[in-house]
């Protein structure tokens, strides 16, 4: 026990100067969010559909040279019990998520630089599980994607996840979600109904005024702005699939206020995902 505990002691003091030493250097501030954030990964990834059920989603690796700059990993939320709780229904939702890489120069992400194609920007992807009747909250009989259930999702991601835990008041906050196109699309050899819309909502940027447990992965906010929390109204693009024979359906996601940069993450990345499922064949 005593070995335990001189390790936990002589990690969490690691752990406190590297802190520490992030708050004087702004380019090494990214250290601490990756160290928490990898921790936080391990615990949200036991119970993920993506380990409960066997299915690996694997993002392509880019970088700088490939015209990109997110976060060095894919993140992991368990928003099971937040669903449930707002649709009525018992659903499992795993929540994959990167977002704006750290800058160098403020020490904190690029979701919060105005004007540029990473703020409030976000890909990634959901992935569901109904307790009763698979497939029924995102998909009608017909089988087509019901646009007000993904409306839902991205409300309590970007809203009650995203602007809320930067300290946002809920009652102030807008989000609409203006459909647009449906068309058919194929990633990982799987059918996916591709759906492009509009989201009228509200940028991450504001000023700091206290500490937020979102500033632990995102950075700290800049010390002042001159609108907080503005307008902001987002290019945004889904892909809406099933995972058979799981019951699992699968959203890959894409927003950015910049459309020509929302194709790019669409060539880049989201039709570069490789889906893996124990038990069925490529």
């Amino acid at each position: 026990m005593r070995i335990i505990l001189k390790r936990a002691w002589k990690i969490g003091f690691a752990i406190a100067c590297i802190s520490l030493l992030s708050l004087l250097l702004p380019f090494s501030r990214i250290i601490p969010s990756a160290l928490i954030m990898m921790v936080n990964n391990i615990h949200e990834q036991r119970t993920a559909l993506t380990h409960t059920e066997h299915i690996d989603v694997i993002f392509p690796k880019v970088n700088a040279k490939t015209g990109h700059h997110w976060y060095p990993f894919m993140l992991y939320y368990d928003a099971g019990r937040l669903l449930t709780r707002q649709s009525g229904m018992e659903i499992d939702l795993t929540i994959l998520y990167n977002f704006g890489g750290f800058d160098s120069r403020t020490g904190n992400s690029m979701l919060y630089q105005v004007g540029t194609p990473y703020e409030g920007a976000f890909f990634g992807a959901y992935l569901l599980k109904e307790a009763d009747e698979p497939y029924s909250y995102l998909f009608n009989e017909s089988g087509l994607p019901l646009t007000a259930s993904l409306g839902q999702i991205a409300k309590l991601d970007y809203v009650r996840l995203v602007l809320e835990g930067m300290g946002a008041e809920r009652n102030r906050l807008q989000f609409e979600w203006v459909d647009g196109e449906v068309e058919a699309d194929r990633i990982s050899g799987l059918d996916f109904y591709e759906i492009s819309s509009t989201l009228v909502t509200h940028s991450p940027v504001h000023s700091y005024q206290s500490f937020q447990i979102a500033y632990l992965q995102y950075g700290l906010p800049n010390k002042a702005v001159s609108v907080e929390f503005g307008p902001l109204t987002l290019y945004s693009r889904v892909w809406v699939g099933k995972i058979e024979p799981k019951g699992v359906s699968i959203v890959f996601y894409a927003m950015t206020p910049d459309e020509a940069f929302l194709n790019q993450i669409e060539t880049d990345i989201i039709h570069s995902v490789m889906i893996k499922v124990d038990g069925l064949s490529d």
